[in-house]
């Protein structure tokens, strides 16, 4: 019989969408194909890797820099935003013991590492929406009944330390997500997921450096006895703690004097030669590769690199790493926050960008395209100005060769405007100026 072939299939079945199942979560220990090393034991807790910690401060740094904004859409498809909403105030403080940043951040950590985050919503006493409370997504599982009658029913979260399970019903709780999880697909994926073996060499090249580093001086000597004696076990142990005590930590560089004839040689190589410098650089691509973002974000080497400065690494970080992770939670707060508080379905959530300094040159080609198609009559001024996040004016549904005939233009001002075509926002100062100076 093959065990471990049974094991696995009885795995999917339980922990799969189309199977029956439990309560428990999956164990995603299966070591990766062709390897005998368990590389998820040796990258351990992932977050406390330096480089996938450096890659989260960033991105938790960054993401919740970016405000929220609320907006409804109106019978004519136009966007109005909406101010002093209540489900601004509870994104703003969403409990007493901590700020909307720090659960944002938290999100933002979750859905980086395992591709799922867990908001769980405390109801008031008339039923309404008062508090969100983050759950963290480590100790979190998906609970549905075994004979597979349906697919989800609540959440179990297990905190460590606590010993107590609590269950949140699916409608309690707003669960953004980055897809399917191969092995259980109730839950999300996050592709440093794949990195567990980048992650292990990084712990084992910065274990292995260090213990060089540590015990420098001692690590290529040879000492071999003269003469007809040798040593004894207990005078070879005692002579080679002596010389880790003295050549290496704050002792490194002490003479070395022996009691009895001794030769002393080299191996010929100097700790130098012996630490690991470029072997884990690859390594480290790939991690920051799966977290949207480049070496050289963080200052590191990056012998693969592709940006041309360090402008271009943070807007490609902007749109591969941080984005995505905002739109994910804007899904799964219009869907199922948003509820709560209107049943018409018209209010949604957006991220403000307009102040991303590394995303301005965006804002700049949005501008000139529209400043182009306007020129070229293909859009009316209103539809330019909706385009760089301008309001409408009240006779902007013309075109630009239309402008001479709204408003009345008199004694040939419209021959005489030529700042019309600059801007979109230009031409509307420009008109009302020249309308305040009539």
């Amino acid at each position: 019989m093959n065990i471990p072939a049974m094991l696995n299939g009885l795995r999917r079945s339980l922990f799969s969408g189309s199977g029956g199942g439990g309560s428990t979560y999956a164990i995603r220990t299966l070591p990766p194909v062709n390897s005998r090393i368990d590389w998820t034991l040796e990258a351990g807790e992932i977050r406390t890797n330096p480089i996938v910690a450096m890659c989260l401060d960033w991105s938790i740094r960054n993401a919740t820099s970016v405000p929220i904004k609320l907006y409804t859409k109106t019978k004519y498809g136009e966007e109005v935003e909406i101010e002093g909403h209540p489900v601004l105030d509870l994104l703003q403080r969403p409990n007493p013991s901590y700020t909307g940043d720090t659960l944002i951040g938290s999100v933002i950590t979750d859905l980086a590492t395992i591709g799922s985050a867990y908001l769980a919503i405390a109801q008031t006493a008339g039923g309404q929406a008062g508090e969100l409370y983050w759950l963290d997504a480590r100790y979190v599982a998906p609970d549905f009944p075994t004979d597979g009658s349906s697919y989800m029913v609540a959440w179990q979260y297990t905190p460590p330390g606590l010993g107590l399970s609590q269950r949140f019903p699916v409608e309690l709780i707003v669960n953004p997500r980055r897809g399917n999880d191969p092995i259980n697909d109730r839950v999300g994926y996050a592709p440093i997921m794949a990195c567990y073996k980048e992650i292990g060499l990084v712990n084992l090249a910065a274990n292995y450096t260090g213990a060089i580093t540590k015990n420098t001086g001692a690590t290529n000597i040879i000492v071999a006895p003269t003469g007809e004696g040798s040593f004894n076990p207990t005078e070879a142990a005692d002579l080679r703690i002596s010389i880790q005590q003295n050549v290496s930590g704050d002792n490194a560089g002490t003479p070395l004097v022996f009691s009895r004839p001794a030769d002393v040689s080299s191996l010929g190589m100097s700790p130098r030669d012996l630490m690991l410098t470029d072997i884990d650089m690859a390594a480290v691509s790939r991690i920051c590769g799966a977290l949207g973002q480049s070496p050289m974000l963080h200052g590191l080497p990056d012998s693969g690199r592709t940006y041309s400065n360090y402008r271009e690494s943070q807007r490609s970080a902007w749109i591969n790493g941080i984005i995505p992770l905002h739109d994910v939670l804007l899904n799964a707060l219009n869907v199922t926050l948003l509820r709560w508080f209107d049943s018409t379905g018209r209010l949604f959530l957006k991220y403000d960008y307009a102040n991303v300094e590394a995303l301005a040159e965006d804002q700049k080609e949005q501008a000139a395209r529209a400043v182009l198609l306007f020129e070229k009559g293909v859009i009316t001024r209103n539809q330019a100005l909706k385009i760089i996040g301008e309001e409408p004016v009240d006779d902007g549904d013309i075109y630009s060769n239309e402008l001479g005939q709204a408003g009345g233009a008199e004694d040939g001002d419209a021959e005489t405007e030529p700042e019309e075509t600059e801007t979109p926002q230009s031409t509307r100062g420009v008109q009302q100026g020249q309308g305040q100076g009539r």
